[in-house]
């Protein structure tokens, strides 16, 4: 929980590869994304919250960067 709302971020699909998605939301049911996300696509990341923000750092495919979301 961040912000008061559930959160996904990244992932992977069979048919298209790594993403760089993210959804939140407050009841589980509707979701929102947060469009234009500036980090390539992966999957396996880190995330954590710390300091008001959300982390990402990583991935499954060895990017060597650290990303973080501010609330939206």
């Amino acid at each position: 929980m961040f912000d008061d709302q559930m959160w996904v971020m990244d992932g992977y699909y069979q048919e298209g590869g790594n993403r760089n998605d993210v959804w939140y939301s407050a009841d589980g049911v509707t979701w929102t994304e947060v469009p234009n996300t500036p980090w390539a696509p992966r999957h396996a990341a880190s995330v954590f919250v710390y300091d008001n923000a959300l982390w990402m750092v990583a991935g499954n495919n060895m990017f060597p960067d650290v990303w973080k979301l501010g609330r939206v």
